[in-house]
């Protein structure tokens, strides 16, 4: 994909590096400042941050790898 877009693979997968280590947290931070009035935001909190947390560790793993 890098090398179709003219930009460094290095610098691709740096950023992914980057992005890795606060998407989680701004998506954490995201929906607590959300009212959760009807419980909806828990419901969805319960299913995105254990399925985010296991995707970046794979891609971690495999920056690392």
């Amino acid at each position: 994909m890098a090398a179709s877009c003219r930009i460094d693979d290095e610098a691709v997968l740096n950023r992914v590096g980057e992005l890795c280590g606060t998407i989680p947290s701004a998506a954490r931070k995201i929906l607590e400042e959300i009212d959760d009035w009807d419980g909806s935001v828990t419901e969805v909190s319960k299913r995105l941050i254990p399925n985010l947390d296991k995707h970046v560790r794979g891609l971690t793993s495999q920056l690392h790898g």
